[in-house]
Formats: structure tokens, sequence, C-alpha cells
């Protein structure tokens, strides 16, 4: 235990962290940014599920762009 009485008195200092852990608090943190603006523009329900229509919408749309990328070609 620390000998601090106060535990808001603590401070986490990274640089005592090894670089690991600073790495997956950063990709969790990454992670929880992309999952609510995924929520937020509608691709997931409200259980947290992908929702089937816009994966549909998605293979559609990346067929297409592969299609008009091939005719470039």
């Amino acid at each position: 235990m620390s000998e601090q009485n106060n535990l808001f008195s603590l401070r986490l200092d990274f640089r005592l962290l090894p670089n690991v852990h600073i790495e997956e608090f950063l990709a969790l943190f990454n992670l929880s940014i992309v999952l609510k603006q995924m929520a937020n523009l509608g691709y997931l329900s409200e259980s947290g599920e992908i929702l089937q229509a816009d994966t549909e919408k998605a293979e559609k749309l990346h067929k297409a762009l592969n299609q008009q990328f091939e005719r470039a070609s």
C-alpha cells in the first residue's frame, strides 16, 4: 500500500510504465473512440451488435469501388 492517506493525491507517472502498457492503454483508448463513433453513426445497435443492413451496404460499396479501380487500371 501507499504511504499516502488520500488516494486522489496519487499521480500516474507514465514515465514509470513499460512501453507495452502505454501502447495497450492507447489502443484501448482509440478503440473506445472508434466504438463511440460507430454507435453515433448508427453502425451499432443498442446492445452493441453490428447492424446487418450496414454490413451489406458496406460490402456493396466495397465491390463498386473495386470495380471502378479495376476499370481505371
